[in-house]
């Protein structure tokens, strides 16, 4: 016998639901990391430009992630 297909598509999207929430979890924990890291960088002495190089952004982000860490 088939299986049912509308119970088939509701298990996917709860298997998607939560690959998806953990993705998003990840995700914020990663930019928590490189935020930090983007805040030590700073406070060794490196320009925000040649940061901004390294992370692929550009200064005046970097300026801004720089300025709401250290508040």
């Amino acid at each position: 016998m088939p299986r049912d297909p509308k119970a088939t598509a509701m298990h996917r999207l709860f298997v998607a639901k939560a690959n998806y929430d953990l993705a998003m979890q990840q995700r914020k924990a990663t930019r928590q990391l490189l935020n930090a890291a983007i805040l030590k960088a700073d406070s060794t002495g490196m320009s925000k430009a040649e940061i901004a190089r390294i992370v692929g952004s550009s200064s005046q982000r970097v300026h801004q992630i720089i300025k709401e860490l250290a508040n």
